[in-house]
This record gives C-alpha cells, sequence and structure tokens, in this order.
C-alpha cells in the first residue's frame, strides 16, 4: 500500500523530522552532514526522495544535516583603505574588530594585515582585527638615561614622542631614567610612547 506524498523535512530538528517520516509508515536515516548557511546547524538540510514523493509504508527517506555555514576565507585587504577593508569584511560575512596601527612603509591608513590572516578559515560573524599603517618609521629614539623623568618627557616631546609605561627601579641616582624601550636609535613614527625605567620615586 502507497502512502502519501514524503512530507518536507528541511529546516526541522532530527528528532521532529523522524517523528514525521514515522508517522508516514516511513523510515528515516542520516546519510550526510553538509555545510549549509541556511538550514540551522543540526537541522534537516537536504532529503531523498524529494518532498511529495508517493512511497510505499517502511520506504527509506535519507537525510543529511547542516553542519551549518560553511567557513569564510579571510579575504587579502592589503592595500585597501579602512572603509573599504571594513567594507568587505561585512560583505563576507565577517565583523571587524580592533584597529591596530603599525609603522610601515604603507601610505597611512591603508591596511597592511589582518588577524586571522587572509585566507585563514573563519566562521560566520567572527571578528577580524585590521593592521592599518601609520606610516614609515621617520623618528630616531633620543637617549633620555640619566635625565630627570620630566626632563625626558621634555626631550621626547621635543621630537615628537611621548612618555610610555612608567617602570620603577631601585638603581641608579634618585629620580632619574636608567632605562628606555625602544633603544636609542631606533626609528619610530611621530607620536610613540617611549616606555621608561625610573630609579626611587616616581611622583
Amino acid at each position: 500500500k502507497g502512502c502519501s506524498g514524503c512530507a518536507l523535512m528541511g529546516d526541522l530538528e532530527l528528532a521532529e523530522a523522524m517523528a514525521r517520516l514515522t508517522a508516514q509508515s516511513l523510515r528515516g536515516r542520516v546519510v550526510d552532514t553538509v555545510a549549509d548557511g541556511e538550514a540551522p546547524n543540526g537541522s534537516v538540510a537536504w532529503q531523498s526522495p524529494a518532498p511529495g514523493t508517493i512511497l510505499p509504508q517502511g520506504a527509506l527517506v535519507r537525510l543529511a544535516l547542516s553542519g551549518g555555514a560553511p567557513p569564510i576565507a579571510i579575504p587579502d585587504l592589503e592595500g585597501y583603505d579602512l572603509a573599504l577593508a571594513t567594507a568587505v569584511l561585512r560583505a563576507a560575512g565577517l565583523t571587524p574588530g580592533a584597529l591596530d596601527t603599525v609603522p610601515s612603509s604603507a601610505e597611512v591608513g591603508t591596511v597592511v594585515g589582518t588577524t586571522p590572516g587572509s585566507g585563514v578559515a573563519a566562521r560566520l560573524g567572527q571578528s577580524v582585527t585590521l593592521s592599518v599603517s601609520r606610516g614609515a618609521p621617520i623618528i630616531a629614539v633620543p637617549n633620555v638615561v640619566g635625565l630627570t623623568l620630566d626632563g625626558a618627557r621634555d626631550r621626547l616631546a621635543a621630537v615628537g614622542l611621548t612618555v610610555g609605561t612608567l617602570t620603577q627601579r631601585f638603581e641608579g641616582a634618585p629620580g632619574t631614567v636608567v632605562a628606555q624601550t625602544p633603544a636609542v636609535g631606533t626609528l619610530v613614527t611621530k607620536g610613540q610612547p617611549i616606555a621608561l625605567s625610573v630609579s626611587g620615586a616616581m611622583e
């Protein structure tokens, strides 16, 4: 005896799909898991025979479950301006994340890399960090070791740099700078903070 047309199982959770098949005197079997950007993860993505097919009682209906959206390859955005890179990420189903400005010979404001890197498989909606050029390193870090903190701040400001992280040390003349990072002569970009270690109290 034949049964009515096989019902549409698409997007149903497996238990519900099996229950519907059983109610029609049919058997269901999962034969595959496939990437599907539309069917929810774990739901039925496709079936064979197709919905509406007239089947005899006890016939087997093969089901494939959705493994969720297929992975997205991180696009290569090197050389893009920030606005375009952000638009491309969103169009690919990814989320623009934090901005990381880095010294580079590339034009200021252009993308020089991403994290994760281009070509890496990502999930839908994953956040991607953009590394953006802040220009070529053009300022040589001056020597501020031996100066007071105020003196070091003034010397750095004079060449367009700032004081960064301060660390207290108990060596050298109290109140003076005993170490700096980056090292003297390192080429950096304007505005870069220079970490200082200062002897004794740092009021």
